[in-house]
């Protein structure tokens, strides 16, 4: 049953990730990992301007840059972390041994940058506790590019279990 109702909402993740559709700014449109692909660069460059400002003006600084870009997609991004989210807890409150097992299929399906937008989202106002605590617990953002800038900067927000067990140790 546990099986059953996992993949189902597996398949429904996926099938989410690949109908998200985002309109460019010259009119062509995007849909799947590029479209998410696509927001993570609308994010990035806004946070690469404030990383000069993290420093000084702390987390806070990348939050409002966050919001801003976060808010024109909110539709589809929200939706796209509240699947997710729904998913994790699903395998955090079943009886089902080898929780790590299921999340981890999860977390493989993730692309770099869905990775990475995750790990914005965990910084960001629109994230819940019950959620980040998820992703502390299942090491959610292991597959996140530690070398990026904006991880660099604000790697200080971030515990190392959000980062797996083994990413821990090179820390």
């Amino acid at each position: 049953m546990f099986e059953d109702t996992y993949f189902q909402m597996f398949s429904s993740f996926v099938n989410l990730s690949e109908s998200i559709s985002i309109h460019r700014l010259d009119g062509s449109l995007l849909t799947g990992k590029e479209a998410l692909r696509y927001v993570l660069n609308q994010i990035h460059a806004p946070c690469s301007d404030a990383l000069i400002g993290v420093k000084s003006g702390g987390v806070d600084v990348f939050r409002d840059k966050y919001d801003y870009v976060f808010d024109r997609h909110e539709q589809k991004v929200s939706h796209y972390f509240r699947v997710l989210y729904s998913i994790v807890k699903f395998v955090d409150v079943s009886d089902v041994e080898n929780k790590h097992f299921y999340v981890k299929l999860l977390r493989a399906q993730l692309s770099g940058a869905e990775a990475d937008l995750l790990m914005l989202n965990y910084l960001s106002r629109h994230t819940t506790e019950r959620f980040n605590h998820l992703v502390e617990k299942y090491g959610l953002l292991k597959n996140i590019d530690l070398d990026g800038r904006v991880y660099r900067a604000l790697s200080h927000e971030i515990p190392p279990a959000a980062l797996g067990r083994t990413r821990m140790e090179k820390l």
